[in-house]
């Protein structure tokens, strides 16, 4: 980071004049759906155009880049009865990646991506079960032009020119053995190419250095799931694991090299890999206590790659408890309500080789609402502290930890909603 930028940072000065970004999205999306006699065609289209420019020096632009997404789908779901389900449809994806005005910085290759998939989908219920399937075939093409000077190795980005098609699915069911108590599970398959990023990336971004990899290839997984819910008028409770084999997974590796500069080193790799763990949730709203609201919630993820070497950026188990007390009537606030949130992150002590381990951490918020009314135009007022104790952490899934750079402090949040009326006729 630039010093300029941290004496900027410790001042807390507000105008942005160095060291930010600048972006500038125009989004139109449309959503249709036919009727067909019994049959119904939905046709959806989202065109988004955004530009990303990053300032260094005042008003010296380092990086300047657009990028302009079309995506559309057609999806047909078929004649059938309340018990069951069929859908058939096909998706897709074109993106073109432009570097503009001969910025000093090319983070990405100028490129074109195009993804293509067709799908099934068929659900049906037999006695106390859910029977669910579905079926996907996608192929994507990357183009990418070359980057710097052949001669220069350590920063010459040679054209990609790749093709990459594979079939996923799965098999899943529920089961409802009362209208209380139902099981899940669900087993099924997956493909993921690498992204540009993955396969181009040389230079800075954030706090590191980051190098692709060409040579990657698709991500084929394997993933089962389990889990069991009870819910009932004045509480619920959800058990949820899973076990995931993925061949061939990517991620983002610290090398413990720095550059010249001093900015620590991450390259894209990959490995065969598991990833396994679970998650409970439990909200209670005793009927005796109707204003109360108790949730606890509970997750941890374990990632290893198959040679036993954990793997890098992996979230801490965390433990999220909410106190939520709501009333009527509050003074001049209608539909009030206050709420209390703790969220322990406990050690991450299992860091993949040249990752550092990240302690654990306990944060408060508080927060206090309702509605007032001007006249008959009601509003949603709203007052939350996120961090109350302005505790100093940092996740084990930020990148500035490299820098000695926290994550937020202390931060109070004010907020107004309008509701907007019908005309009464």
């Amino acid at each position: 980071m630039e010093e300029e930028a941290i004496d900027g940072i410790t001042k807390r000065d507000r105008t942005c004049e160095i060291f930010y970004q600048h972006l500038n999205t125009h989004l139109l999306s449309s959503q249709n759906r036919l009727f067909l006699g019994r049959s119904k065609l939905d046709l959806n289209a989202a065109y988004q155009n955004t530009g990303l420019a990053h300032i260094g020096e005042a008003n010296a632009y380092e990086l300047e880049m657009q990028l302009a997404t079309l995506t559309y789908e057609a999806k047909l779901q078929l004649p059938s009865k309340g018990t069951s389900a069929y859908i058939v449809g096909f998706q897709g994806m074109n993106q073109q990646n432009s570097n503009l005005n001969d910025r000093e910085t090319i983070l990405l290759p100028d490129a074109r991506i195009q993804n293509y998939s067709a799908f099934g989908f068929a659900q049906q219920v037999v006695g106390l079960f859910k029977l669910q399937t579905g079926l996907r075939y996608d192929y994507k093409t990357l183009e990418s032009q070359a980057v710097g000077d052949p001669t220069d190795a350590a920063t010459y980005r040679s054209a990609l020119d790749k093709g990459f098609g594979s079939f996923s699915g799965s098999l899943g069911f529920t089961y409802h053995p009362t209208e209380e108590i139902y099981f899940r599970s669900n087993l099924a398959t997956a493909f993921r190419t690498p992204n540009l990023a993955e396969l181009t990336s040389n230079g800075p971004h954030e706090a590191i250095y980051e190098y692709g990899a060409a040579t990657l290839q698709p991500e084929n997984s394997v993933e089962l799931d389990l889990s069991a819910h009870w819910h009932k008028t004045h509480f619920t409770l959800d058990l949820a694991g899973f076990y995931n084999q993925v061949n061939d997974f990517i991620f983002q590796a610290p090398t413990g090299e720095t550059t010249p500069g001093g900015i620590s080193i991450y390259r894209y790799r990959q490995s065969d890999s598991r990833l396994y763990g679970g998650e409970t949730g439990f909200h209670l709203h005793p009927e005796p206590i109707p204003w109360l609201h108790l949730e606890t919630s509970y997750a941890w993820v374990v990632g290893r790659q198959n040679s036993g070497e954990y793997l890098p950026f992996i979230p801490a188990q965390k433990v999220n408890v909410d106190f939520r007390g709501e009333t009527e009537q509050l003074s001049f606030l209608h539909d009030a309500y206050a709420e209390i949130h703790l969220q322990k992150a406990f050690n991450q002590d299992t860091p993949a080789p040249e990752e550092t381990a990240t302690p654990g951490y306990a944060i408060f918020d508080i927060g206090i609402g309702g509605t007032v009314h001007a006249g008959s135009q009601p509003m949603v007022l709203g007052m939350s502290v996120k961090n109350l104790l302005d505790t100093k952490y940092v996740d084990p899934l930020s990148t500035l930890e490299e820098v000695g750079g926290f994550n937020p402090g202390r931060n109070v949040v004010l907020s107004l909603k309008i509701l907007l009326l019908k005309n009464k006729r």
